[in-house]
C-alpha cells in the first residue's frame, strides 16, 4: 500500500512538472556589430529567414523580428549601433506569456531556445561579411572599387661596366 501511494505521489509530481507554465525569458547577451550599421542591418535581414524568422518592421538601428510556429507568435526587438547588437524579448501570442513584478517575463520554454538560435544566426551572418577595405572607394555608379595597385619600380641600373673575370681574361703575352 505504501509503495502504491508513493508511486501515485511521484506520478502526480512529474505530471505537474511537465505542465509548468513556462520559464523566465533570458535575452541573449549583446554581441559585436558589423563594420557599419548598414552592414549590421543587412546581416540581420540575411539571418532572419535561416530559421523561419521574418522582419515585421525595419527602422535605422532597430528591427522587429517575428517567428510564427503553428498558432504561436514570438516578437523580438533587435537593436544595433556601431558596436553592438542586442536582442530583447518583445511579446508573444499563445506562448503562455506572463509578466511578473519588476518586468520579469515567463513564457514557453522554447522562447529562450528560439531567441538564442536567432542570435547565433545573426552572429554568423556578421562574421561571414567581407572585411571592409580601407583603400576602397565608391565609384560614380555606387560600386566599391579598389585603387589601382602601385607600379613596381624597375631595378636600378648603373652605367658601370661589369667586372671582368680575371681567370677568363686572356693573360698578356710576355
Amino acid at each position: 500500500m505504501v509503495r502504491w501511494m508513493l508511486g501515485l505521489v511521484m506520478a502526480c509530481t512529474l505530471a505537474m512538472a511537465g505542465c509548468s507554465k513556462g520559464v523566465v525569458v533570458q535575452n541573449p547577451a549583446p554581441f559585436a556589430a558589423a563594420a557599419s550599421p548598414a552592414a549590421t542591418e543587412q546581416a540581420i535581414l540575411d539571418a532572419l529567414p535561416r530559421h523561419n524568422w521574418s522582419a515585421e518592421s525595419v527602422e535605422p538601428g532597430k528591427i522587429v523580428g517575428f517567428l510564427s510556429v503553428r498558432s504561436h507568435l514570438l516578437r523580438v526587438d533587435i537593436s544595433y549601433d556601431d558596436s553592438n547588437v542586442v536582442l530583447a524579448y518583445r511579446d508573444s501570442d499563445h506562448l503562455n506569456e506572463e509578466r511578473g513584478e519588476g518586468g520579469q517575463v515567463v513564457a514557453h520554454r522554447n522562447v529562450n531556445k528560439w531567441m538564442d538560435t536567432l542570435a547565433q544566426d545573426v552572429r554568423l551572418a556578421i562574421a561571414a561579411q567581407p572585411a571592409p577595405s580601407q583603400d576602397a572607394t565608391l565609384s560614380a555608379g555606387g560600386e566599391v572599387t579598389a585603387p589601382p595597385a602601385p607600379a613596381t619600380a624597375a631595378p636600378a641600373t648603373t652605367n658601370a661596366t661589369a667586372p671582368t673575370d680575371a681567370a677568363a681574361a686572356p693573360s698578356p703575352a710576355p
